[in-house]
């Protein structure tokens, strides 16, 4: 018995119990949802303590999509790989392993909130992927307007193909990152987007949504 008990005593050593739980210590920049012009349609969160998703190339998707809160519920999609997002809108963490923040839907809606106000958006893909070449523009462009079929059809490439095994975003794959396999909930989660934007795509072509306005 006496070597059970040293057997149990090794199995179980004291420096492999779990850590206190992460604890939130707040944001910089933080908006009420009065405040904000967007609510999420597609966001993926991280999770403290590098445990969860993350943006770092390892397959996810390179862009957020978001509702406006206009009659028109216009979609946008947020650039947000190799954090475009200012650690200021993110959620500060307090884990076992130090202070960490954390990327969620408040912050991409808060940071597309400002984008917004402060002009820094592109009316569709195309003038986006010019925008990005402009040096005149201070900072990237990440806030992007779905206006065109073809504006949607750009996001649910991204979509498709992340339902796909060995899916690794542009990014990922010309960094050599290897892809993840997906969850149930997240593949359910990706081909609600995808119905939702299938329907946007439909209103597009119907002249019912889209264009220039603003939000």
């Amino acid at each position: 018995m006496k070597n059970l008990k040293i057997y149990e005593d090794w199995n179980t050593p004291p420096e492999y119990d779990d850590g206190p739980d992460p604890e939130e210590i707040g944001r910089e920049i933080e908006h009420t949802e009065a405040e904000q012009l967007f609510t999420p349609l597609f966001v993926t969160e991280e999770e403290p303590g590098n445990d969860g998703p993350s943006r770092s190339g390892n397959g996810r998707i390179d862009f957020d999509i978001l509702m406006d809160k206009t009659s028109e519920h216009t979609l946008w999609a947020v650039h947000v790989i190799d954090d475009a997002i200012p650690d200021s809108y993110k959620m500060l963490w307090n884990t076992a392993d130090g202070e960490d923040y954390v990327q969620d839907d408040e912050a991409v809606i808060n940071f597309a909130t400002d984008e917004f106000k402060a002009g820094r958006y592109s009316e569709g893909v195309e003038a986006w992927e010019e925008d990005i070449n402009n040096y005149d523009i201070k900072g990237n462009i990440c806030l992007i307007k779905l206006t065109s079929p073809a504006d949607v059809d750009f996001i649910l490439e991204d979509l498709y193909d992340y339902l796909r095994p060995g899916h690794g975003s542009y990014i990922a794959k010309q960094r050599g990152y290897s892809s993840n396999t997906l969850r149930p909930e997240e593949i359910s989660r990706v081909k609600r987007a995808i119905n939702a934007l299938i329907k946007y795509k439909r209103r597009i072509e119907s002249n019912t949504v889209g264009g220039p306005t603003q939000a």
